[in-house]
């Protein structure tokens, strides 16, 4: 997958791994067989390629660049770049709304550290594919400079915030449904979602709590709180 020439994502996690200047010379990106990182990797490693390729994904609008998505054909020199410099500015604002991910890749081991007991949301694979999903979402709806209220959402994946959502308290561990997380953290900024949606994220939320009579809390509305 990685090698693929013809496949833009590919493409473009080469070019983050190689070029990318928080991400060069440095093993901020593990080459797992799976999307998460494991444990002994906490002190070095971000992420991980298949995590990269996943967010790479999100970002592209596959329909624009090829013209049938599922038959991937090497776009021209002028998309690459074009395309590359779109997931370069994703990261560029990931780290700008995140300093302690620089703090952790400059040598910071404390802080990759965290993550045995919890630690923040966007140290973990799943935390930075839903912040890449909102990203998507607000430049979509040119709302893009509400993603700064991030800022609002509680960091820790122990927090009350994110249990039964990223956390599992009973067991301690993470929780990896992704399309909860998601809609989860859309509907705390006040982003539109089908009642099919709500529904959805209400019943997975009081799947994972153990109790069907919790129902997902208040909405901290950020977009309309901060319009």
């Amino acid at each position: 997958m990685l090698l693929d020439e013809d496949d833009l994502s590919a493409i473009i996690t080469r070019s983050l791994i190689e070029e990318y200047p928080i991400f060069k010379g440095r093993q901020a990106i593990a080459q797992n067989k799976t999307a998460n990182l494991y444990q002994n990797q906490y002190d070095v490693a971000l992420t991980t390629v298949l995590a990269i390729y996943s967010i790479n994904e999100v970002l592209l609008k596959a329909e624009s660049i090829y013209e049938n998505p599922k038959v991937r054909i090497r776009p021209t020199d002028q998309v690459i770049e074009s395309e590359t410099a779109r997931i370069f500015a994703f990261w560029d604002k990931f780290f700008e709304l995140f300093p302690s991910a620089v703090k952790f890749l400059k040598g910071s081991k404390a802080v990759g550290l965290a993550r045995n007991d919890g630690g923040p949301f966007y140290l973990r694979p799943i935390g930075q594919k839903i912040v890449a999903d909102l990203y998507q979402a607000l430049d979509e709806s040119n709302q893009l400079h509400f993603m700064q209220f991030i800022a609002e959402v509680p960091v820790d994946i122990k927090d009350e915030f994110w249990r039964f959502i990223l956390w599992n308290p009973t067991k301690e561990t993470v929780l990896q449904n992704e399309s909860l997380a998601r809609a989860y953290l859309f509907y705390h900024f006040g982003l539109h979602q089908s009642k099919t949606v709500l529904a959805g994220m209400n019943a997975n939320y009081a799947k994972n709590a153990g109790d069907i009579k919790l129902r997902v809390g208040p909405s901290l509305n950020l977009i309309s709180k901060n319009s």
